[in-house]
């Protein structure tokens, strides 16, 4: 038997030019910020450079470019824009996360697959694309 490492959990850090336009967004469907950091200095008058959005045990984060290249060397000389991520999302209800994010660009309309899924998906404010999933198995 080899020594593996064990995983306590895996969260996704998205890459964006900015976080509170898609603040809206998160809210709509349920993810809240749980942790914020202003990109610039402890008065907090800033723009966000980090978040942690919550929605009961899930999370993930938001990092701003400007914030992700102060933080990390890698990245300071780096032409960065933002993450291309694409997420999917499991929910109980598609037609409740379709009029929660009425308004918002899609990047298809709502459909049923062969693996007995119907998804939608989406396009938050920083580009993100989003993918809403719900089973039939969950109806």
């Amino acid at each position: 038997m080899t020594n593996q490492p064990t995983i306590q959990s895996l969260s996704v850090n998205i890459v964006v030019k900015s976080i509170e336009p898609s603040l809206n967004f998160w809210a709509a469907v349920g993810f809240n910020p749980v942790q914020t950091v202003p990109e610039d200095g402890p008065d907090g008058s800033g723009p966000l450079g980090f978040a942690i959005m919550g929605a009961g045990d899930q999370q993930f984060m938001l990092q701003s470019v400007a914030s992700i290249k102060a933080d990390i060397d890698i990245f300071s000389g780096k032409d960065l824009t933002a993450s291309p991520v694409l997420l999917y999302i499991r929910v109980e209800d598609i037609d409740t996360v379709t009029k929660a994010l009425a308004g918002y660009d899609q990047a298809f309309p709502k459909r049923e697959t062969f693996y007995g899924a119907t998804e939608v998906g989406y396009f938050t404010p920083d580009g993100t694309q989003v993918t809403f999933a719900q089973f039939q198995a969950e109806t």
